[in-house]
């Protein structure tokens, strides 16, 4: 216990000096696929950055928007992806922690399945924020769905919905743990029983399993909905996203006692990493939501 106190503070400062390091340039790019890879016998997520070639883990919160500047904010958004790297990747300096984490169980069934959350008391599969005032995020009504599709087909949730959906298979691995290809995607899209939905923030929650590992804790997902017809100020909107990820960082995200020093440093790194997305999200959208000559 000592120890893990007397180190603890260095790991802290090494985290922030390497965020630090990254030139505002290249922060602004950096983005989060869902990472997936063993560890003591669990599957747990973490990050892939497809840009840079590097992970973290592990990582538990991820984010999506739908942006649209032609009145349909309910335009589906293909990220974040799903990537689980073989051995040789887990042992590379890309990685952090390097060789500490395994790679999946070769040419197996990677599961997923949609799973409800506890907020205020209130059990559900999806909430919602407006993006306004403090983070509140409440239930939605019956009309609301949620809809994954990828080549395992499709998966649904409502907003009365309270339960876990039947299991998909995301991927198969490769013979060496991997996915291939390793960059599968969800095809992520809201509805409001045919009209448009809400603008502001949906959050989710997914579970993963493979045969050979037990499986992982839920991660979050939290998918900003946004018109530029309506609400042009999109540096606002985005500052909104980044300010429920950290709600969910610091609401739903189990903050278990390290199981050592490296993992104690990785929380740390994790909510770094909710600022990273936030940038990069900026770059992403504005692009797309400037207005229209």
């Amino acid at each position: 216990m000592s120890r893990r106190k007397n180190h603890f503070p260095i790991l802290l400062t090494t985290c922030f000096a390497i965020v630090l390091s990254v030139s505002p340039a290249s922060a602004d790019t950096v983005h989060f696929d869902v990472l997936l890879t063993g560890s003591s016998g669990n599957l747990i997520t973490g990050g892939y950055n497809d840009d840079l070639s590097t992970g973290i883990a592990p990582m538990r919160v991820f984010s999506g928007e739908a942006v649209s500047s032609d009145g349909d904010p309910a335009a589906s958004d293909d990220e974040p992806g799903f990537r689980a790297p073989n051995q040789t990747f887990l042992n590379s300096p890309g990685m952090t922690p390097t060789a500490k984490l395994s790679a999946l169980p070769g040419n197996t069934n990677l599961l997923f399945r949609l799973v409800p959350m506890t907020i205020s008391g209130t059990n559900r599969n999806l909430f919602f924020w407006d993006g306004t005032g403090a983070v509140n995020f409440g239930p939605l009504s019956s009309g609301y769905g949620l809809s994954l599709a990828g080549d395992f087909g499709s998966a649904s949730i409502t907003g009365a919905s309270n339960s876990s959906s039947l299991e998909f298979v995301l991927k198969t691995t490769s013979a060496d743990g991997s996915l291939d290809p390793g960059h599968p995607h969800f095809t992520t899209k809201i509805d409001n029983a045919g009209a448009t939905p809400a603008q502001g923030f949906y959050l989710f929650s997914m579970q993963f399993s493979i045969s050979g590992l037990s499986a992982s804790v839920p991660a979050y997902f939290v998918y900003g909905v946004y018109d530029a017809g309506s609400l042009p100020n999109f540096e606002q909107f985005d500052l909104a996203h980044a300010a429920a990820e950290t709600w969910v960082e610091n609401n739903l995200v189990a903050v278990p006692e390290p199981s050592s020093v490296v993992l104690a440093g990785l929380g740390v790194v994790g909510l770094v990493g909710a600022e990273l997305r936030r940038r990069m999200r900026r770059q992403r959208k504005l692009a797309s939501v400037a207005p229209q000559a």
